[in-house]
């Protein structure tokens, strides 16, 4: 078969159904089809016919060559829109680090790309687009010239920033080195993929707070994984918590650490003042409640929302 340049170098240039498409950016090669689809009668009977097929540039194609699995979406929509694609299988440049993923964790953050809330931000990439920003599994190469202490077959957790195809939910990824660190020892692939974002933005809200041994800090959310690391840090650090939880949660939020644990909900403010009447020297706002949350901060205290990684801690009084 003829090998041409990928379409997108030359937008004009008219591509035969037949001809394979030699990427070398994407290091893929492509067979142009121009017929619709017809494996989506088989997946609803739940197999896999044959080599998927989708659409860049109004053109449709399917991968024939160095290919992976990934779940992504070509249209966004709920749960349902994620669906399994063949994409291309990246390669490891000087500088970088490939892991054959074993688990990748669900953020709340990656419904954004499920459910289109970021189809700005991917206006400029083909589908299918590929969600997720943790990662788990076994380094099986690395770029040349790469400095890391990783070899292939270590056990590694790295995190993916998602861009086009280039997310989580995929067989193989390739990261930056200093996105990829070895996994924590006795941990499950599971366990060690809940690890990266969820621990590193904890991390990240405890040194902005910059609390002092001593100091009191209220944790919303705090069964979820972010508060987890979050309190569990904080004890480390000599702080005392007071954290919220439902009554199922209240023994694993205590066994996580907290000193004090109040009823989860819309009073939980008041909860957190009823324990600390001069308020808490600073929150990390777990639960993203946001303004409700204020009143439980004394004056002069900090106020950390889980989603506002770029930010600085709010000030009050």
């Amino acid at each position: 078969m003829k090998i041409v340049s990928h379409p997108h170098t030359n937008g004009a240039q008219v591509i035969p159904k037949g001809v394979v498409i030699h990427s070398s950016a994407r290091q893929e090669e492509l067979e142009v089809v121009r017929i619709r689809p017809r494996f989506q009668s088989a997946r609803q009977r739940g197999r896999r016919a044959g080599p998927l097929i989708h659409r860049r540039n109004s053109v449709w194609i399917r991968c024939v060559a160095r290919c992976m699995r990934a779940v992504g979406v070509t249209e966004f929509g709920g749960p349902e829109a994620l669906q399994e694609h063949d994409v291309a299988e990246p390669a490891a440049s000087p500088g970088e680090v490939r892991l054959r993923v074993h688990a990748a964790a669900v953020n709340p953050t990656d419904t954004y790309v499920r459910n289109g809330a970021r189809r700005k931000s991917l206006e400029e990439y083909d589908p299918p687009y590929v969600p997720g920003m943790d990662v788990a599994g076994v380094v099986d190469a690395i770029g040349e010239g790469t400095r890391t202490d990783l070899a292939v077959g270590d056990r590694a957790m790295g995190i993916v920033l998602p861009m086009g195809s280039h997310g989580a939910y995929v067989e193989k990824t390739v990261l930056p080195a200093e996105s990829v660190t070895r996994a924590p020892a006795g941990t499950s692939h599971a366990e060690a993929a809940t690890l990266p974002m969820n621990g590193l933005t904890a991390r990240m809200s405890l040194d902005l707070l910059n609390l002092a041994p001593g100091s009191t800090l209220a944790v919303t959310g705090a069964a979820g994984a972010y508060g987890g690391y979050v309190i569990q840090l904080a004890k480390e650090a000599g702080l005392r918590v007071v954290a919220d939880a439902v009554s199922k949660d209240e023994q694993l939020v205590r066994d996580l650490g907290a000193d004090v644990v109040v009823p989860r909900g819309e009073q939980v403010a008041e909860a957190i003042r009823n324990e600390v009447p001069d308020g808490v020297d600073g929150l990390a706002d777990g639960s993203v409640q946001g303004e409700p949350l204020l009143p439980a901060v004394r004056d002069g205290g900090d106020h950390w929302p889980q989603n506002a990684l770029l930010s600085q801690p709010r000030v009050l009084g």
